[in-house]
């Protein structure tokens, strides 16, 4: 639901959210998820307040489309529409013909909201039978501590080209994880602590999209000049072997340094997305070839050096547009593992739909201390579900 007035050159929207959570049947929450003043004059838009953000070009996963803050924890269920949290900002939009200049200010730092670590969609799903694990999620800064800077150019001008440079000063759309020990007491396994991080720095990305005909291809980068990861005194390695067998090396307990950085250290990456979408048999179908480079990675860094993505989508239209079906797949080489994903929803009236869908995830178990996200450690959640939506 949205609603808006406009006065002048001035207009007010509010959309409100109703908010269940199943696991409490009491615990209903209807609260408004955008709220802002839209101020729109002869070459200039300015809006103020709660908003959403939607940069790059990727229509499936794009690599500069992180100034919003997402919701994951229950990341397969809801629609990909109702995972960006909106935050408050100040955003300014400078039109010079069919080009423009968006500039974007946030009083506050926001954190990607991460499940529990006892929930099925937390990303480490196991643990060393010899320690214990816990996660503590990030301390959003408190209003104006967290000041957060963005800009795009975008040029709109050439035909069918659409090109995009953008800056950032700003949170890192990765989470960081900092691991944090606690020597545990007599006859207690020691406690390891997941931190989340919010780390803002300098970060630089662009996005191109060329189109003709039926065809769209897009290319897209992110440059981050200081990627948190991990960093050990000892080799990986090593470290992988006594997780498996502890009594083969119990020098490693020894040998291994405590310290309260959380084992984080900065690297510089280079992400890569290109990708392509096209009207085919009566419908849409798309791909993207995704890939990240960490420079500077050793034997003692726990982190892949490159890594790749494969995703691909289809999509098709029956029955006047109310009938519509929806495959989603990706592929992760680095680790061999999958995510599948098939809709098929009903527009029975214009505000009323119905759908149905599954998610399967596969993967052969990764090694030890795998330092990516792996769709083996949600196997278990392949499930099927019902959706219902009404709009009013």
């Amino acid at each position: 639901m949205t609603y808006t007035h406009r006065f002048n050159d001035f207009e007010v929207t509010i959309s409100p959210d109703l908010d269940i959570d199943y696991t409490d049947q009491t615990d209903v929450i209807f609260s408004p998820t955008e709220y802002y003043l839209d101020l729109y004059l002869q070459k200039t838009d300015i809006r103020l307040g709660r908003q959403s953000f939607s940069w790059g070009s990727s229509p499936i996963q794009s690599l500069n489309n992180f100034l919003t803050p997402v919701t994951l924890t229950e990341f397969v269920l809801p629609d990909p529409e109702d995972l960006p949290d909106a935050r408050l900002a100040l955003s300014v939009i400078q039109y010079f013909g069919a080009n423009y200049l968006h500039a974007v200010y946030a009083p506050a730092t926001r954190a990607t909201e991460l499940p529990d670590v006892e929930s099925i969609w937390f990303p480490a799903q196991s643990a060393p039978s010899f320690v214990d694990l816990a996660f503590e999620p990030a301390q959003e800064s408190s209003l104006f501590d967290g000041h957060q800077f963005a800009f795009r150019a975008a040029l709109r001008s050439l035909p069918q080209l659409e090109i995009d440079l953008m800056g950032y000063y700003w949170t890192q759309p990765l989470p960081s994880l900092g691991i944090y020990f606690t020597p545990g007491a007599p006859g207690e396994n020691p406690l390891i602590t997941l931190r989340q991080e919010l780390r803002r720095s300098w970060m630089a990305g662009a996005a191109l999209s060329w189109s003709s005909g039926r065809w769209i291809v897009r290319q897209e980068w992110l440059i981050i000049p200081d990627r948190q990861v991990h960093r050990f005194n000892i080799p990986v390695s090593r470290l992988r072997a006594f997780s498996l067998d502890p009594q083969s090396d119990l020098g490693v307990l020894s040998d291994f340094e405590l310290r309260e950085d959380g084992y984080l250290i900065s690297k510089p990456s280079l992400s890569n997305t290109t990708g392509f979408e096209a009207s085919l048999w009566g419908g849409t179908l798309g791909g993207e070839v995704q890939t990240r480079i960490l420079y500077g990675v050793t034997d003692n860094i726990l982190a892949e050096p490159i890594t790749f993505s494969l995703i691909g989508f289809f999509e098709r239209s029956f029955a006047n547009d109310r009938l519509q079906i929806l495959s989603l797949g990706t592929y992760q080489p680095t680790g061999r593992d999958f995510w599948g994903r098939l809709e098929i929803s009903y527009q029975a009236t214009d505000t009323f739909s119905i759908g149905t869908g599954g998610n399967v995830f596969s993967g052969p178990e990764p090694e030890p201390l795998y330092s990516e996200l792996t769709f083996h450690s949600f196997r278990r959640n392949s499930s099927f579900y019902l959706k219902f939506t009404l709009d009013l």
